[in-house]
């Protein structure tokens, strides 16, 4: 789903409910053939038609998942293979309707189960799971996947020794560009509608929408629903790949403050005109850099250096802004309820949204370990 069809709907719908709404782009129907046989595999109900050649009727497609994915190394932002906005699923509502298995199981169809050309096919072992034997795991049974997917990467790491290392490890370990393909599915067995409280925040690519047309239609999608939004230094997308082993920064976050102004969704965030004045300055530095033909180009670089203008501004007191805004993913035991918390600031303090306020003592450890769920 892509933002200008979910400002048009209620929920977040899966793919073949969007196809009956006609809001889903054209799909190659061997893509289609392999989400219909993994979906069955996994346990749903067949459809009364060859999808490949009728679109399921309403009735039908409401049966199948919506895909997220669980953020098992901690990235600073989504996966690029699937867009500029990531949704941050809150993980009560998650747990309740979800099951999980330890690799994306297209990919493992496609890799393990055809002859279709596929960058990754080296690098996972399609003996490590075994579909039929253990298929989707609930809550409560997540940790009998470690043994598949690290026996699915095998080829490549050692996929837990890597998972104990960014979740315990020091905060500026950086990753690699293969790390974030490495994530373990969730299948959603819900719609995720939005004011059901099922949505924890949404995390927005810098250099792909920050200073855009785009950026502006988020800011409103996330105001209208009332949730925090975020801004993520990730990287280029066409810079990194699975199939390579670079590595990039893991921590860059900066929290919306027009966002925040509007729905006060965060309790503990005081939002000053100076900051204001900054992030409106830095946006619209933006989006001169991206419109500045004479310029090297907002892909040369022009992103990273509006991202280091904004970390070099300084208020009246001489007090970088920048501090106020940033957000570090949560920490192993830094809060006291991390389920309504969205990351920590500059001091290590716990960001949580209202509820936390109403429900919870919060607490603070002196130490960092960025943790991040998705």
């Amino acid at each position: 789903m892509n933002l200008s069809t979910a400002l048009k709907l209620p929920a977040f719908y899966n793919q073949w409910s969007l196809m009956d709404f006609d809001l889903c782009g054209t799909w190659d129907k061997s893509n289609i053939a392999v989400v219909d046989q993994n979906e069955i595999a996994l346990g749903f109900p067949p459809f009364s038609a060859d999808p490949t050649r009728r679109i399921p009727p309403w009735n039908e497609s409401v049966q199948r998942p919506s895909y997220f994915a669980l953020n098992l190394f901690k990235t600073p932002s989504g996966n690029h293979d699937y867009g500029s906005i990531s949704v941050v699923m809150n993980k009560s509502f998650a747990r309740s309707v979800s099951v999980i298995t330890p690799i994306d199981t297209g990919c493992w169809r496609i890799i393990c189960n055809t002859t279709q050309p596929y960058g990754m096919r080296g690098q996972v072992k399609c003996d490590g799971w075994d579909e039929a034997k253990t298929g989707a795991l609930t809550e409560g049974a997540y940790d009998h996947l470690l043994l598949s997917y690290n026996r699915i990467w095998a080829n490549t790491s050692s996929a837990i020794g890597d998972l104990f290392a960014r979740w315990f490890g020091e905060p500026i370990r950086p990753l690699t560009s293969r790390q974030p393909f490495m994530y373990w599915e969730v299948d959603t067995l819900s719609n995720v509608v939005f004011e059901a409280d099922a949505v924890h925040f949404i995390i927005g690519s810098f250099p792909q929408l920050f200073g855009t047309h785009w950026g502006l239609l988020l800011q409103q999608f996330c105001i209208k629903w009332g949730w925090p939004l975020v801004w993520s230094f990730d990287v280029e997308q066409s810079s990194y790949s699975p199939y390579s082993i670079l590595e990039f920064p893991s921590l860059s976050r900066i929290i919306d403050p027009m966002v925040q102004v509007h729905t006060q969704s965060v309790h503990n965030l005081t939002i000053t005109p100076e900051l204001n004045s900054s992030f409106d300055f830095l946006w619209r530095h933006a989006g001169a850099v991206r419109n500045d033909s004479a310029s090297s180009g907002w892909w040369q670089g022009g992103w990273q250096d509006a991202w280091k203008k904004f970390e070099s501004l300084k208020d009246d007191d001489n007090k970088r802004v920048f501090q106020s805004l940033y957000l570090y993913p949560l920490e192993i035991r830094a809060c006291s309820n991390p389920e309504n918390c969205i990351g920590l600031d500059h001091d290590r303090s716990c960001v949580c949204t209202r509820t936390a306020l109403e429900t919870q003592s919060l607490y603070v450890i002196p130490f960092a370990t960025n943790q991040q769920v998705q």
